[in-house]
């Protein structure tokens, strides 16, 4: 073959390869930066503030959640020019390790503190994935660990009103007092309101002077705490009564006297403030003192007290005309 056949022939392979169209790329994504949000935001339902707090008490509820989720991702197409695309959010799992119980709702949950009092803390905790058809990103996770107080020994007692109970004499026939007092379950970083509470007074006997039976007869009644005024958490109210047998209220000025004189007399009542646990059932955290005070002659006024961590009297009252027990 002749050399100018070869040029020839080079000169046409050249051509058809100059006419031949250009092969496209694959199409694919690529991940972005990485997906911002995913972490756990979580508020008490109850105060006391900060509504973010960690530190919560037995049966207390916590609502959580994710914070706003945002993923671009790359979009190549086939001549493999880019292109931002918005991912969406995958799969929201969420974890719990310890006590309590959490109920789960997509990208939100509740926590709801145990009931248990040697249950002392629980971690919460979630991935979310992004969908899983563009751009592959890193998990997000997050969590958060609650410490769970009981309530604390001893409670915080203040008086509030009296509440007068009788007629005043003359004639100076009977003795009494009741007084209502307010009282605050500790700590008071954290909120009691869900966890059922009870008053137990238990069936209590003293002596008057003049030698006859005074008579506390056992009381049982639930109750919750709440916040006051300024939000400060876990206060409930406690009415004292110089209370005897058959319910009555009013006693004889003659109880105090003892043959020769009347004498004053304290009749020290102590109740029992309990909480519900699930796995010990009624607990007592503070053993106040309802004390009835009878100041005996010349006044025969009383008084009622409460008294634990801290307390007050009531004022005094009476004596008053209607006949007592």
């Amino acid at each position: 073959m002749s050399m100018r056949s070869d040029v020839l022939l080079f000169a046409e392979a050249t051509l058809i390869l100059l006419l031949a169209p250009i092969a496209a790329l694959g199409q694919y994504f690529l991940p972005g930066e990485p997906a911002s949000g995913g972490g756990i935001w979580h508020y008490t339902r109850l105060t006391p503030p900060e509504a973010t707090r960690t530190e919560i008490g037995m049966a207390e509820i916590v609502d959580l959640g994710i914070y706003s989720w945002y993923d671009q991702d790359i979009w190549v197409d086939e001549w493999g020019f880019e292109s931002p695309v918005e991912d969406y959010i995958g799969l929201v799992e969420w974890t719990h390790f310890g006590s309590g119980r959490l109920e789960v709702y997509g990208d939100s949950a509740v926590f709801y503190a145990p009931r248990q009092c040697n249950e002392v803390a629980a971690t919460i905790g979630v991935a979310v994935y992004d969908s899983g058809t563009m751009g592959i990103d890193p998990v997000n996770a997050d969590s958060v660990t609650f410490s769970i107080f009981p309530p604390e020994y001893g409670a915080y007692g203040v008086f509030y009103y009296d509440d007068w109970l009788a007629p005043y004499g003359p004639p100076v026939n009977s003795m009494g007092a009741q007084s209502v007092f307010a009282f605050q379950t500790r700590p008071y970083h954290v909120n009691f309101h869900n966890l059922p509470f009870r008053e137990h007074v238990e069936r209590q006997e003293f002596t008057w002077p003049d030698g006859t039976n005074y008579t506390r007869t056992e009381i049982l009644w639930q109750y919750c705490v709440d916040v006051d005024g300024s939000l400060s958490p876990n206060w409930a109210g406690d009415v004292v009564s110089t209370a005897g047998q058959g319910g009555n209220i009013l006693w004889k000025v003659d109880h105090l006297y003892d043959g020769q004189s009347y004498q004053p007399i304290v009749f020290p009542v102590v109740q029992q403030l309990q909480f519900w646990s699930d796995d010990g059932g009624w607990v007592t955290y503070a053993t106040p003192m309802h004390p009835r005070n009878y100041v005996g002659w010349p006044t025969f006024e009383a008084q009622v007290g409460w008294f634990c961590t801290t307390g007050d009297w009531g004022g005094l009252q009476g004596p008053y005309s209607q006949l007592g027990n």
